[in-house]
């Protein structure tokens, strides 16, 4: 959420309140959404494993071998 807050905070010096309440909406939406599903914690319960460490090792494993656009 903090980094949400930053977003809006960055839309709103650059661009304006306009983008700003644009960009507050975004994150808020993208955040139920996310907090709602949440594929770690299925991963996880459906292979045993601690959803931190599957979160941990989806990351390492986009950075490692993810294509960059």
């Amino acid at each position: 959420m903090v980094g949400g807050a930053f977003t809006v905070l960055i839309a709103l010096g650059s661009e304006g309140s306009g983008t700003a309440m644009t960009m507050a909406i975004i994150v808020l939406l993208a955040n139920g959404i996310l907090q709602r599903d949440d594929p770690a914690d299925r991963l996880g319960a459906a292979l045993g494993i601690h959803p931190l460490a599957v979160l941990i090792v989806t990351i390492a494993g986009g950075s490692l071998f993810g294509r960059s656009a």
